[in-house]
């Protein structure tokens, strides 16, 4: 589950990296919020 998640989160990253106009501070805060978020998974288990 965990590989899964950080396999979706790498590709919506670089989605928004490669195809969108979002500002650099964005895109590492979206990097950032997904990091977090598997994180706080990894520790539940």
């Amino acid at each position: 589950m965990i590989l899964n998640l950080s396999v979706a989160s790498l590709n919506t990253y670089r989605y928004a990296k490669d195809f969108t106009n979002a500002s650099k501070a964005v895109i590492l805060t979206l990097g950032g919020v997904m990091a977090a978020g598997i994180a706080y998974i990894a520790t539940l288990r």
